[in-house]
C-alpha cells in the first residue's frame, strides 16, 4: 500500500507539474501576443503621423507647383512628388491578418483607409511627374494657355485629394488614441 500511495503521490505530482508548465506557457504566450499587438498599434500610429506628414508636404510642394503655372513659369519648376515615401508596411501586415479588423470595425472605415492611400500605390508618382513633365513642356507654347486651365483643375483635384487623404488619415489616428 504504501508503494501505491507513493507511486500516486509521483503521478499527481507529474501531472501538477505539466499543467502548471503548461499555464506558465500559455500566460507567457499571452503576454508575449499583447505585447506585439500594443507595439503593432504604436507602429501604425507611427506610421499614420509619418504618412500625414508626408501627404501635408505633397500638399505644399502642389501649391509651389500651382504657383508655377499661375505665373507661367513652369519651366522653372523642378519640384518631384515623392509618393512611394509613405510607408504602410504595418498597415499592409494587419490588414493581411485580420487585426485590423479589431480596431476599426466598421468597412466604411476601411473602404475609406483603403481609398486615402489608394492614390499613392503602384505607377502614381511616375504617372503624376511624368504628368508635370509633359505640361512644362507645354509652357511657353501658343497651346499653353489653351491647357492652363485644364493644369489648373488638374491641382486642384490633387489638392483636394490629398486634404481628403490627410483628414482620413487623422480620423484614424484619433481612433487609436
Amino acid at each position: 500500500m504504501e508503494h501505491f500511495t507513493q507511486g500516486f503521490g509521483i503521478v499527481v505530482g507529474v501531472i501538477a507539474g505539466v499543467i502548471a508548465g503548461t499555464l506558465v506557457t500559455v500566460l507567457i504566450k499571452y503576454i508575449e501576443i499583447c505585447r506585439t499587438e500594443k507595439q503593432r498599434e504604436k507602429n501604425l500610429k507611427f506610421e499614420l503621423q509619418f504618412d500625414i506628414k508626408k501627404i501635408e508636404s505633397f500638399k505644399a510642394e502642389l501649391s509651389d507647383y500651382r504657383n508655377a503655372v499661375a505665373g507661367d513659369a513652369l519651366k522653372t519648376y523642378y519640384g518631384y512628388f515623392a509618393f512611394t515615401k509613405l510607408i504602410y508596411a504595418t498597415l499592409q501586415s494587419m490588414y493581411s491578418d485580420g487585426s485590423l479588423y479589431k480596431l476599426f470595425d466598421k468597412t466604411d472605415d476601411l473602404a475609406k483607409l483603403q481609398k486615402a492611400l489608394s492614390n499613392y500605390y503602384g505607377d502614381s508618382e511616375v504617372n503624376f511627374n511624368k504628368k508635370i513633365k509633359e505640361n512644362t513642356r507645354m509652357c511657353g507654347t501658343e497651346k499653353w494657355q489653351e491647357v492652363k486651365p485644364e493644369i489648373i483643375a488638374y491641382i486642384r483635384f490633387w489638392d483636394k485629394s490629398f486634404q481628403e487623404d490627410i483628414d482620413t488619415l487623422k480620423d484614424f489616428l484619433d481612433k487609436l488614441q
